[in-house]
């Protein structure tokens, strides 16, 4: 009776783990369909900001510039919108660079630092304008 309570206890588990890792695979932490519902991906586009010469500040005090040529991440229907945004976007991008030094343009991690602030500020510009990433172009410090 001992081995029969055993098997029945083991075969109990097993079907609850397998039923957990079913639900967790298939459900999210918020309880939405994901995988089940096969919702297809936003088409991703992407729109090429012109080439600007943002001034910044040297380590010495002294001005200093970089050139910076970035394309933005966007669903694809919205990079026509991110043209009616883009002089907010380039005023953020003219204010943001006065706090850069050459320092911040050295190091990977330095890079990979501004890319997410760069990206902060261009969401804060962009209205109601998800960019989702952003790659650098051209990044030269003159």
């Amino acid at each position: 009776m001992g081995m029969q309570k055993f098997f029945l206890f083991l075969g109990l588990y097993l079907a609850f783990t397998i039923v957990m890792a079913f639900i967790g695979y298939h459900f999210d932490i918020t309880g939405n369909i994901r995988k089940l519902l096969r919702e297809p991906a936003p088409v991703t586009g992407y729109y090429e900001m012109p080439v600007v010469t943002l001034k910044m500040m040297n380590a010495d005090m002294r001005g200093g510039s970089v050139r910076l040529g970035i394309n933005l991440e966007v669903d694809a229907k919205d990079t026509a919108l991110v043209e009616s945004y883009l002089p907010r976007i380039m005023d953020r991008l003219q204010a943001f660079s006065q706090r850069l030094t050459a320092k911040d343009f050295q190091e990977t991690p330095e890079l990979r630092w501004l890319r997410g602030e760069l990206l902060i500020e261009i969401n804060q510009a962009s209205g109601p304008v998800h960019v989702r990433g952003l790659s650098f172009r051209e990044l030269i410090v003159l």
